[in-house]
């Protein structure tokens, strides 16, 4: 055994004679030394000390919730809410829940805060999600996207301009034109592409895909937008069946080289008509969007990035308004894929992850919405494909479809 040097022992004898001193001090200032009381969480509440009442703690991330409810997960939110914090995690997911009203929470203090933070560090943001997605992909080398689904009315649109602007701030654009560039994007696609519903005044009634590309520095170096699903008839109103020229109420066919010109019935001079409207709303939205790409993109950076990237989808929620058409169809049928998606990778994919590494699991039920996609996409007896064969014939209405 090594013999311990005399010096530490002079040392140790000295700190021993400076506590009891203090020690002697504090007793005769009637101070006495206590140790700081521990806070206890128990049942989603919190306990400071043992003499106070234990007070709600509002979690951050409801995936920390030992027992879940419907009923718990609307109350969390709600009381979450009254305290204006919008933002709240289940796991990798993050629940926004529109405030109507400016919260001051989107400055460059903010924005400065969220840049490569813990997650456990912060509050849930929509900041903190940009610089999830826009690490993973310098890290894993592998393109991210970020999927932005709910009502309409639920500040989607909203929610994809602030990741933008931090994904681009993140970025670091080469120059400050581009910076602009790209975040003008959102407000010209919205002077052409919304329009005022039932429920929300300005209302995207277009789905848009937003593709960052980056250097693998994480520089930003352009952008690509891609339009699903156009609702262009909502142009169709006001326009005065008087300014019809002679090309829409009549037609004319070749037979043997001979041109046959007939007048259209009322009612295929309006079909006519509309179609007409919609295909030249249709055509303008895509010069806006060609133009946008075209300024956006930076040859090869763009094409050939390596998987580095990040995309924003930004597509209409579930619609069900007083009157529906086949663009709320459509719409919710897009809808039921995104929601088909998240059931796969939430539950089946990882599910089947544990199994293959072995891990036993208690096998989670959720409702499968595969039959609902079937009844409308499935070939040749789904409703699209009879709709489409359907229509192919002259004379088709809406008794021979059915």
């Amino acid at each position: 055994v090594n013999a311990i040097p005399s010096t530490i022992l002079v040392e140790l004898l000295q700190i021993r004679r400076d506590l009891v001193f203090l020690c002697n001090d504090l007793k005769e200032k009637n101070e006495v030394v206590k140790k700081k009381p521990e806070m206890t969480i128990k049942g989603g509440a919190l306990k400071p000390d043992r003499k106070t009442k234990r007070t709600p703690l509002w979690m951050d991330d409801l995936a920390s919730f030992e027992k879940l409810s419907e009923e718990i997960i609307v109350d969390h939110l709600r009381r979450r809410y009254d305290l204006d914090t919008i933002y709240t995690y289940v796991g990798d997911i993050l629940i926004a829940v529109n405030p109507f009203k400016n919260l001051n929470i989107y400055g460059e203090k903010e924005s400065q805060i969220y840049r490569g933070m813990v997650k456990s560090e912060c509050p849930p943001h929509v900041y903190a999600m940009a610089d999830s997605a826009y690490h993973t992909m310098l890290h894993q080398k592998q393109a991210q996207c970020v999927v932005i689904s709910g009502e309409s009315g639920a500040g989607k649109t909203q929610t994809a301009n602030l990741l933008l602007k931090q994904l681009v701030t993140l970025g670091m654009a080469p120059n400050r034109n581009l910076e602009e560039k790209i975040l003008q994007v959102n407000p010209i696609m919205e002077a052409f592409g919304n329009a005022k519903t039932g429920i929300n005044d300005n209302s995207s009634r277009f789905g848009k895909y937003l593709d960052l590309a980056f250097t693998r520095l994480g520089r930003v170096t352009g952008a690509k937008v891609s339009v699903y699903l156009l609702e262009q008839s909502r142009v169709l109103l006001g326009i005065d069946a008087s300014n019809l020229t002679d090309a829409l109420t009549s037609n004319s066919v070749v037979t043997r080289g001979e041109i046959i010109t007939r007048n259209n019935t009322v009612q295929e001079a309006l079909t006519t008509r509309d179609a007409m409207a919609k295909a030249m709303y249709g055509r303008l939205f895509d010069w806006v969007v060609n133009n946008i790409n075209r300024l956006l993109s930076f040859g090869r950076f763009v094409q050939n990035r390596d998987g580095y990237g990040v995309g924003l989808l930004d597509i209409f929620g579930f619609e069900n308004f007083a009157s529906n058409s086949f663009e709320q169809l459509c719409i919710n049928i897009a809808n039921e894929q995104i929601q088909y998606f998240f059931n796969q990778h939430i539950f089946t994919w990882e599910q089947q992850e544990y199994m293959a590494d072995g891990v036993e699991v208690d096998i989670i039920k959720f409702s499968d919405n595969r039959p609902v996609l079937d009844m409308f996409l499935a070939k040749p007896m789904g409703l699209l494909a009879l709709l489409d064969e359907e229509s192919r014939f002259p004379k088709a209405n809406d008794q021979s479809l059915v």
